[in-house]
C-alpha cells in the first residue's frame, strides 16, 4: 500500500510540473517588458493626455515583442492601444494600420471602454471592415470585448479670440448639466513651438478654469489649443477643438476689444515690468515664476501668475498660494500685502557737511563776539586785532567744506511707510576753542521722522525713495582763509608790528597785513529736512543715500549734509 501511495505522489507532482511548463511555454519571453510599457503608456500617459509619450512607449513595446517575443493576444492588444493613442494625436491613417495589424494577429481584440471614444470607434470599425485575420473569431462568451457606448456632449467654451502679448490667457469651460467630468485638460501649442503642452484646468464656479502662463505667449502670433474632458475612469466624454482642427487665439500687442478674463475675475495682468517701482503713471505688474500651489518661495515673482508668496511673520521663506498679491501688482522683487518685512532697522552713516557761508568784517571784534566767528593766526593764537573793514576781512558767498560726522542709527517702522528713528554720532574737523568761548561740540544727536514712498516698500528689494524731517543737537564748524590788514594808524614804519591793547596793557602784536583762518561756528541746535533712497540688495538690507538741509541755531547757519550709509533690518 505504501508503494502505491508513493507512485501516486510522484504522478501528481509530475502532472503539476507539466502544467507549469505548459504555462511557461505559452508566455512570450518579452511579455513582462511589453506589459510594463503598455501599462505605463495607457494608465499614466494616455489618461494624463500625454499622447506623444504614450505613442513612443507603445511603439517601443511593439518593437520589444518583435515577431515572436510576445504572446499574440498581448501584441494585438498593444497594437490596438497604439491605434487609440494615434487617433487622439490626429493620426487616423496610422491608427487604422495599427488596428489592422492587431486584428491580423487576433481579430477578437477591441478598444476597451475606458479608452474608447466616437472617433476611436469609427476608425476601428473602418479598420475592421478593411481586413483582419481570416481566422474566425472565437465564440462570444459574454466577456464584454465590445466597448460600452461613451457619453457624448458639447463643452460650453467661448473661444478666446485675442489676448495681449506676455499676458496670461484665461480659459473657462462650462460643463453641461448631467455630464460627469473628473478632469478637464487643455493641450496648447504657442506660436513657433513644435511640441504641444498640457494645462489641467481647476474646478471653479460652474465649470473649470485656468490660465496659460504668460511666458508661453511672449511673442505675437497664433496660440493653438484644444480641450478634452474625461470621466473618473479616464474615458473622454467631450471635447472642444482637436489637434488637427485646434481653436486659435490671436496674441497681439494691442487688443481690438476688451481683454479676456475668467468669470467674476479681473483680466490678468501683463507679466513684464516696463518701469521702475512707484514710477508715476506706471502700472507695475507681477513677474511670474514657476512655483505652483504649495511650492516654496521667497517672493511673489517666484510663483506663477495669479499666485502670491505667503510667509509667516519673520520668515524669509514661504509657499505659493492662489490669488494675486493683495496690495497690487509686483515690482521687481515682488512686494505684496502678504509679504512680511523687517520693522527694526540699524545703520551706520557718514555725512560731510557743506556750509553756505558769507560775511563782511568777519574777523572784527564785533563778529568774533556776536556772530559766531573766531579768527586764528598761523601760530595758532586767536587774532584780536583791529582790521580795516575794506581791506579783505570778508567771505564771499559760497559753499565751504565743514565738519564730517559719523552716525549710528536706529529706526522703527510703523505701518508700511512711516519710520521714526534716532541718530547718535561724532563729528570731526571742529575748530579750535576761542578765547573765553566754548570748545567744539563733537556730539551729534538727532530725532527723525521719515515717510517711505511706494506700496509696501519694505517687502521688496530694489529702490526705496523716502523724505524726512529731523532735529536735534549738532555743531558745524567751517574754516575759510581771509586776509586782514591793520589800521593805518598803528605804525608809520613799514614792517612794524601793531600792538593790541586791553586797557593799558598790550595783549598782542600783529603785522600790518596777514592771512588768518576764520572759523564760523554754527549751532548747537538744528532742524532739518531732506530726501533720499535706499537701494535694497535684499528686502532686509541695503545702501542708503540722502541729502539733508540743516538750519542751525541759536548761532545761525545753513548747512547741506549729504549722507551715505548701510542699513540692515531685523
Amino acid at each position: 500500500m505504501h508503494r502505491r501511495s508513493r507512485i501516486a505522489a510522484v504522478a501528481t507532482a509530475a502532472l503539476f510540473a507539466l502544467v507549469a511548463m505548459s504555462q511557461a511555454v505559452s508566455a512570450g519571453p518579452k511579455d513582462g517588458a511589453a506589459k510594463k510599457l503598455d501599462k505605463d503608456a495607457m494608465e499614466s500617459d494616455f489618461l494624463g493626455a500625454s499622447f506623444d509619450a504614450a505613442e513612443k512607449k507603445l511603439n517601443d513595446a511593439v518593437k520589444a515583442c518583435g515577431d515572436s517575443g510576445c504572446t499574440p493576444k498581448l501584441k494585438a492588444q498593444i497594437l490596438v492601444h497604439l491605434g487609440i493613442v494615434q487617433v487622439n494625436l490626429g493620426k487616423k491613417d496610422d491608427a487604422k494600420k495599427s488596428f489592422q495589424d492587431g486584428l491580423k494577429i487576433d481579430n477578437s481584440v477591441a478598444p476597451e471602454g475606458d479608452y474608447s471614444s466616437d472617433d476611436v470607434k469609427a476608425v476601428f470599425n473602418d479598420a475592421k471592415k478593411g481586413g483582419g485575420s481570416s481566422t474566425p473569431p472565437p465564440k462570444d462568451t459574454g466577456s464584454g470585448t465590445e466597448p460600452p457606448p461613451t457619453p457624448a456632449g458639447e463643452l460650453e467654451h467661448e473661444v478666446v479670440k485675442e489676448s495681449a502679448v506676455s499676458t496670461p490667457v484665461p480659459l473657462f469651460v462650462g460643463i453641461p448639466e448631467g455630464m460627469k467630468v473628473a478632469k478637464v485638460i487643455v493641450m496648447f501649442r504657442p506660436f513657433g513651438a513644435e511640441e504641444w503642452k498640457k494645462l489641467e484646468l481647476k474646478k471653479m464656479g460652474g465649470g473649470y478654469g485656468g490660465e496659460i502662463d504668460c511666458k508661453e505667449v511672449g511673442t505675437t502670433g497664433d496660440l493653438k489649443y484644444y480641450i478634452k474632458a474625461v470621466d473618473s475612469g479616464g474615458d473622454p466624454v467631450a471635447e472642444a477643438g482637436t489637434k488637427n482642427k485646434p481653436l486659435i487665439t490671436k496674441v497681439k500687442n494691442q487688443l481690438d476689444g476688451d481683454p479676456p478674463h475668467l468669470p467674476d475675475k479681473a483680466p490678468p495682468a501683463k507679466c513684464i515690468t516696463d518701469c521702475p517701482p512707484d514710477f508715476p503713471n506706471c502700472q507695475n505688474v507681477q513677474q511670474c515664476g514657476k512655483g505652483g500651489w504649495g511650492e516654496s518661495c521667497g517672493r511673489d515673482k517666484d510663483c506663477k501668475c495669479d499666485y502670491h508668496c505667503k510667509k509667516e511673520e519673520g520668515k524669509d521663506e514661504g509657499v505659493c498660494e492662489e490669488g494675486k498679491p493683495v496690495d497690487g501688482p509686483d515690482g521687481p522683487d515682488g512686494p505684496s500685502a502678504s509679504a512680511p518685512f523687517k520693522k527694526n532697522w540699524v545703520g551706520l552713516t557718514l555725512s560731510p557737511d557743506l556750509a553756505l557761508i558769507s560775511g563782511s568784517d568777519v574777523c572784527g571784534q564785533d563778529s568774533q563776539r556776536d556772530k559766531g566767528y573766531s579768527c586764528f593766526r598761523s601760530d595758532g593764537k586767536q587774532y584780536h586785532g583791529n582790521p580795516t573793514p575794506a581791506a579783505g576781512n570778508a567771505i564771499a558767498g559760497g559753499i565751504a567744506p565743514s565738519t564730517v560726522r559719523l552716525m549710528a542709527g536706529y529706526d522703527r517702522l510703523f505701518g508700511k511707510n512711516f519710520m521714526v528713528g534716532v541718530r547718535l554720532g561724532f563729528a570731526f574737523n571742529g575748530g579750535p576753542k576761542p578765547d573765553g568761548g566754548n570748545a567744539f561740540l563733537p556730539f551729534h544727536g538727532e530725532l527723525r521722522l521719515a515717510y517711505w514712498i511706494g506700496s509696501n516698500p519694505f517687502a521688496r528689494a530694489g529702490l526705496r525713495p523716502f523724505v524726512f524731517l529731523g532735529g536735534g543737537m549738532a555743531q558745524v564748524d567751517t574754516k575759510v582763509d581771509v586776509s586782514v590788514r591793520e589800521s593805518e594808524q598803528c605804525s608809520t614804519y613799514p614792517g612794524a608790528l601793531c600792538p593790541v591793547y586791553a586797557g593799558s596793557e598790550v595783549v598782542q602784536y600783529n603785522p600790518q597785513g596777514q592771512t588768518v583762518s576764520a572759523w564760523h561756528k554754527a549751532g548747537q541746535q538744528f532742524v532739518g529736512l531732506g530726501g533720499g533712497a535706499m537701494y535694497a540688495f535684499t528686502p532686509k538690507s541695503g545702501l542708503v543715500g540722502a541729502i539733508k538741509v540743516m538750519q542751525m541755531f541759536p548761532t545761525s547757519g545753513t548747512v547741506i549734509s549729504p549722507e551715505l550709509g548701510y542699513a540692515m533690518g531685523f
